[in-house]
């Protein structure tokens, strides 16, 4: 509408009613139409599955941590059975070692008791040995005139006398010590059997100059190197071995010492004219005592 004033033109606008009513209650209308035309597959649910599957989670999770719990006081327990039953074991291997150790010092206690009883006989042994060694018997026989001293510990000595077809042999003997032995046989002695001359069989020795005879049977005489000369009561006694009668040139030795030493003595007897000593043991009989021994020959 126009209108004029005072010459001025101007226009007037006529009032709108109810224009924002009318805008609220057509959006109302568009937004029940945009509603109803929505497709029922893109209207939104709501979220219950994500709870379900939660407890489904920490259920298994609870169920975990209990069996997980279970199989570990299970493994504890089995673990420590195995413990107590090793400690068992070990208890008992302990009380048998103890055993055996207590078993064993009872009888290393017995031996070293045995062993002292030991040591105390041996000790008795060696002074009642040293008692016999020092000790000595007299060996005297006045038809062949002849004695001696000689070791306790030998035992007694016997002379035994073998008649031969001729003449007659006479060997000396020890109980206690077979292997020393004294012979001598008369001038016209001829043994029953025929065998190798022996040391024993001998009439003592003859000197010729600075030379040794071994006087055998009859007249038959071999020469000896000496292993020694000793004098005993204004005489010679002659010590020999196997290689005194070996004879230069000849592979026969003629008289038989084996591997032992003898000496021999000259009697002032008729029928023995000489005697000799045979020492077939070291062991028992050393060398020096050996000399000892025949030192003490006395002959009348």
């Amino acid at each position: 509408m126009n209108n004029k004033m005072n010459g001025v033109k101007f226009s007037v606008k006529k009032p709108v009613k109810n224009i924002s009513k009318k805008i609220i209650t057509e959006k109302k209308i568009k937004k029940s139409e945009t509603a109803q035309k929505i497709p029922p597959a893109k209207i939104k649910m709501p979220k219950k599955t994500n709870n379900r599957v939660i407890s489904i989670v920490v259920s298994i999770a609870v169920t975990a941590l209990i069996a997980g719990g279970g199989v570990y006081m299970w493994q504890k327990k089995a673990s420590l059975n195995i413990i107590e039953q090793k400690e068992k074991e070990a208890q008992n291997l302990k009380y048998d070692l103890e055993e055996i150790l207590n078993k064993t010092k009872s009888k290393l206690t017995g031996a070293e008791s045995d062993n002292d009883n030991l040591k105390k006989i041996n000790e008795e042994l060696k002074a009642k040995a040293e008692i016999l060694n020092i000790a000595k018997r007299e060996f005297y026989s006045e038809e062949y005139g002849f004695s001696f001293f000689y070791p306790a510990a030998f035992g007694e000595a016997v002379l035994e006398i073998e008649e031969g077809v001729l003449g007659k042999k006479i060997i000396g003997k020890f109980s206690n010590n077979e292997k020393l032995t004294f012979g001598a046989i008369t001038e016209d002695y001829k043994a029953a059997t025929s065998s190798k001359l022996t040391f024993l069989d001998t009439q003592g020795f003859r000197k010729r100059w600075n030379s040794y005879y071994f006087k055998a049977l009859g007249s038959d005489t071999y020469e000896i190197n000496p292993v020694k000369v000793i004098e005993i009561g204004g005489q010679e006694a002659v010590l020999v071995d196997k290689n005194s009668f070996t004879i230069e040139g000849e592979e026969i030795i003629p008289v038989d010492m084996g591997g032992d030493v003898g000496f021999i003595i000259n009697l002032e007897n008729e029928e023995f004219t000489g005697i000799g000593f045979l020492n077939s043991d070291f062991g028992v009989l050393p060398l020096e005592d050996f000399e000892l021994l025949i030192k003490t020959i006395k002959t009348n």
